[in-house]
């Protein structure tokens, strides 16, 4: 016959096999929870995005299909979800104004990340009506020298504000 002091250790053996259950469990719902899980900055696979970075010197205004999205800095990045497939229009505006700084059309035709740098630069023209050859220096540095009655280009000039100065040479 079993008396009560041999009972006592089947019954807290009972009781681990019965915690270890039970915390085998909570692990076991805890996983599929985490792989359940996803995150909210990623695209679900039934949508496509575009990740756009400012390159061009000054904060932009981003507009896609010609609807304001967001305003973005000078080196920063920002993804946008895309709602639908098909083509689409993104421009990059001087923030608070109606100048376009970089456009592009895109033709997002499956599910995924997509990625679009603004970059922009322009050619300044530079005509020399001095009557004789001048030095031209752009933001301090020396870029060049231009004859009389000739163009002078500085190309590929970020955007931005620039100093230009013209001294006579030699």
């Amino acid at each position: 016959m079993i008396g009560m002091a041999d009972m006592l250790p089947l019954k807290l053996k009972k009781q681990k096999i019965n915690l270890f259950a039970t915390i085998i469990t909570i692990v076991g719902i805890l996983i599929l929870i985490s792989i359940s899980c996803k995150s909210p900055t990623t695209p679900e696979a039934t949508e496509a995005s575009i990740t756009i970075t400012n390159h061009c010197g000054i904060a932009v205004d981003l507009l896609m299909d010609g609807v304001w999205q967001l305003t973005i800095e000078h080196l920063q990045s920002s993804t946008l979800s895309l709602p639908t497939l098909g083509v689409h229009e993104f421009e990059a505006r001087k923030q608070g104004t109606g100048t376009v700084v970089s456009s592009s059309s895109a033709d997002i035709n499956e599910y995924k990340n997509f990625v679009w740098t603004v970059l922009t630069s322009a050619d300044i023209s530079i005509i020399n009506n001095y009557g004789e050859t001048i030095d031209i220096y752009g933001d301090g540095d020396l870029q060049g020298s231009i004859n009389d009655q000739e163009t002078g280009t500085l190309s590929r000039t970020p955007y931005g504000e620039h100093l230009l100065e013209a001294t006579k040479s030699g």
